[in-house]
């Protein structure tokens, strides 16, 4: 063979728990010639073993395959390098013809391992090729000594800590490095009623740094700060208070509406509450404790006003009977139904949610029906799912809220329904319209029977209404 480029006899591979063949990307003659070597996670490095860890595929004078037993996991490293051996086999026999064969591959051979040397040689700490120095060597490691150059800066040189010449420094203080072989004294200072240092210098012991009893915070701003049982007097314009979540959100204390040499005492008061202004100035009492231009709160009717007595709360009520909220939906669009059951009637439909259990719901129905001639047309009211405000079933006769029969191709009847409707709840409620056909036929909402296009008929409309009633 022929070794005609140079390629570095070594290979890594990072690992991923999964491959387990690595390509050599060097030629190499025998599998013994390799070196592999895996580094765990701790960078310990452990060589492996040749037809126990791996095997090896190629080689010959040809690149090859290392063939892990269990894949390198990740974090991993797996390093191939090739040393051949260092010997020479070939026998030159006097008077034979040349071995031309033989005599190749120790070239190959040389070649191989020159290639090994300098790849070791790339990983070593050489001189500089215009360096003048020859003859360096390395010496021998002694405890607790370090490696510098001689005095003549032409050898290494193992020396202790000791024999280093001490750094000569006059002076009191901390010693500060100020630039390139330039030291200087520093002393830590205070600042008079704000800061205390003790022994600054450092000559007696270890600086102390402390806050003085009395702390004069002039020009200063204290951000989040917290303080114990502290003493403090400032301007009114000098004290801010922020919101913690929008900090552009702040109030401060105006003092200059208090009589010149007057202290005033704002308390508070032994419970939660908020400060509301009802206008922006204040209010003076008359000579006689009543307030000028005062206003007397009458209850009108439906209303009763309860005055809980001095320092509690005055309360206003609704009357019974009175109506609290009204919820309504109306249906224009017209609808047929031919169910001998009561089915809903789409779109009549409303939920009310009541403010007291106590309170009850009124329910109107008006309704623009007809039927065929032959049915009769009944309504009731659903309140979830069950039917309320209906009369009482005897024999074979059932129940139901109102009835109607139409017997007239051209006209609609108004069928209404009233019902004051006792929920006992605070939940929403849902209240719907349903129908049945009483006989076979049909039922017609908002309009007639024929519903023909002429002039002498008529389109209605149709709803629910439900009210809160105060109980």
């Amino acid at each position: 063979m022929t070794v005609s480029s140079v390629v570095t006899p070594l290979k890594q591979y990072n690992g991923n728990g999964v491959t387990t063949s690595f390509a050599t990307t060097f030629v190499f003659t025998a599998a013994t010639d390799l070196v592999v070597i895996l580094t765990d996670t701790s960078d310990v490095d452990t060589t492996q073993i040749l037809n126990s860890d791996y095997t090896v595929t190629g080689g010959s004078g040809s690149v090859g395959t290392v063939i892990m037993s269990v894949a390198p996991g990740s974090g991993e490293t797996l390093t191939i390098q090739r040393r051949t051996a260092r010997t020479q086999s070939v026998d030159y026999i006097e008077n034979d013809s040349f071995p031309a064969e033989s005599h190749e591959g120790a070239l190959d051979k040389l070649t191989l391992i020159t290639q090994e040397l300098e790849e070791s040689i790339g990983r070593s700490l050489v001189l500089p090729s215009t360096s003048g120095i020859s003859g360096l060597v390395f010496p021998t490691p002694a405890s607790d000594e370090f490696i510098k150059w001689n005095n003549a800066a032409t050898n290494l040189e193992s020396v202790s800590l000791a024999s280093i010449d001490a750094i000569v420094f006059s002076g009191n203080g901390m010693l500060a490095y100020t630039g390139t072989t330039a030291l200087t004294s520093r002393t830590i200072t205070g600042t008079s009623n704000e800061i205390t240092v003790t022994n600054g210098d450092g000559v007696s012991g270890n600086p102390t740094i402390s806050l003085p009893s009395a702390l004069t915070f002039t020009g200063k701003t204290v951000t989040n700060g917290t303080f114990s049982n502290p003493t403090i007097s400032m301007h009114d314009n000098d004290l801010t208070i922020k919101d913690q979540t929008d900090t552009t959100k702040r109030f401060k204390f105006e003092a200059s509406g208090i009589t010149t040499a007057t202290t005033r005492t704002l308390t508070v008061p032994d419970s939660d509450g908020t400060i509301a202004l009802t206008s922006p100035s204040y209010v003076t009492l008359g000579t006689d404790g009543i307030l000028p231009n005062e206003r007397v709160l009458t209850a009108g009717s439906g209303i009763s006003i309860t005055d809980g007595g001095a320092g509690s709360t005055i309360t206003i009520n609704q009357a019974a009977g009175a109506v609290l909220q009204v919820v309504s939906t109306q249906v224009t669009a017209t609808t047929t139904s031919t169910s001998t059951t009561f089915a809903d009637i789409s779109g009549l439909t409303v939920s009310i949610t009541p403010s007291s259990s106590s309170n009850k719901i009124l329910v109107l129905i008006d309704l623009s029906i007809s039927t065929d001639s032959a049915n009769n047309a009944s309504i009731r009211i659903d309140r979830g799912g069950s039917a309320v405000g209906s009369g009482v079933a005897v024999g074979s006769r059932f129940a139901v809220g109102r009835q109607s029969y139409v017997n007239d191709s051209i006209t609609m009847q108004n069928l209404t329904m009233l019902f004051l409707d006792s929920p006992a709840t605070t939940s929403s409620t849902t209240y719907k319209v349903q129908w049945i056909c009483n006989t076979a036929g049909t039922n017609y909402l908002n309009r007639s029977r024929t519903d023909t296009d002429a002039s002498n008929f008529a389109r209605g409309s149709s709803s629910i209404t439900v009210m809160e009633i105060k109980g």
